[in-house]
């Protein structure tokens, strides 16, 4: 889905021990890690190559260079998802280009558009359903019986972005409709 990742607001201490200990270097400072800056501190040591770095106390008798590393901060713990501007999964469901098959509630009730990749690769149900000879990935028709049209486009929506709409957010009937919906399709993240 996404790789994008951030850690706010880590305090970063780096500590590069020299042969004289009057030498060493320290470097404090606030980061946020993400995917495009990793990491800090590569300017502490600008020498070029080993025989520079030896000669000027950073290479230890035992061929070491130390480097100590301190981090703090309250987001350690927890990586937050940061949505790329254009989620093409979401735009695959604003735009619903191409679609390979349809959801519905029951025969003759609601169908919806989709794409068999998406439901694929959100549910190991509806993966071996699509894959196998069965009635589902043959007809290129996905029942789902006894649920209301409001719960299929939530399911749908949720499929794509993995969010679900805002009013069903706020419908508890929607959340009972949705949570079986989600156990039935192996769709763990829904039901937490």
């Amino acid at each position: 889905w996404d790789t994008a990742w951030a850690f706010p607001d880590v305090m970063v201490t780096i500590e590069v021990k020299n042969t004289d200990s009057k030498a060493d270097k320290t470097v404090s400072s606030k980061v946020t890690f993400t995917e495009k800056q990793p990491s800090v501190g590569g300017h502490l040591l600008k020498h070029n190559g080993y025989d520079e770095l030896k000669k000027h106390g950073w290479v230890f008798p035992d061929d070491t260079v130390r480097v100590h590393v301190t981090l703090r901060g309250t987001s350690l713990g927890q990586s937050k998802r940061m949505r790329p501007e254009r989620d093409q999964y979401a735009w695959m469901l604003e735009s619903m280009k191409y679609p390979d098959m349809c959801m519905c509630t029951d025969e003759g009730g609601t169908e919806l558009p989709c794409h068999r990749a998406v439901l694929a690769m959100r549910s190991p149900v509806f993966d071996r359903m699509l894959a196998s000879g069965m009635k589902e990935g043959l007809e290129r028709r996905l029942v789902l019986p006894n649920t209301p049209s409001s719960a299929l486009e939530a399911l749908r929506e949720y499929m794509y972005t993995d969010c679900l709409p805002e009013d069903a957010m706020l419908d508890l009937q929607s959340l009972r409709d949705l949570l079986p919906l989600g156990d039935q399709y192996d769709l763990s993240d829904l039901c937490e």
